[in-house]
Formats: C-alpha cells, sequence, structure tokens
C-alpha cells in the first residue's frame, strides 16, 4: 500500500510548536502514521464533511483531510 502524503497548515504547526515538548512528540508521531493508516483505530468522521476526520491523542484532537 502506498503511503500518504502529510502536509500541515502553517497555523497548525505553530500551535505543535507551543505545546510541551512530550505533548508535542505524541501529537507529531500520531501525525505521522496517518501517512501509513489514514483511518486509525479511533479516528471518527466528523458529521456534516465528506472527507475530514478527527482522532484524539491523549486530551488533544487533531483534525485531518
Amino acid at each position: 500500500m502506498a503511503d500518504y502524503a502529510i502536509s500541515f497548515k502553517l497555523s497548525a504547526l505553530r500551535e505543535l510548536e507551543q505545546l510541551p515538548a512530550p505533548t508535542g512528540r505524541r501529537i507529531f508521531l500520531a501525525i505521522q502514521g496517518l501517512a501509513t493508516t489514514p483511518r486509525p483505530r479511533g479516528g471518527r468522521k466528523l458529521s456534516g464533511s465528506q472527507a475530514s476526520y478527527r482522532l484524539r491523542v491523549g486530551d488533544s484532537r487533531v483534525l485531518y483531510r
């Protein structure tokens, strides 16, 4: 299976950089995992959208398309 490309909005990168290091690393690793598994266990489709999903990482949520 081919990997998917991961791209970030500039605002998302800024927010990720402002998080405490352990939290930021945990979220970044979860996002990297989306390249090989775009619909991981625990990921949910957002209602009202055809291609948007969310993934909980601890107390945070990652929104992605």
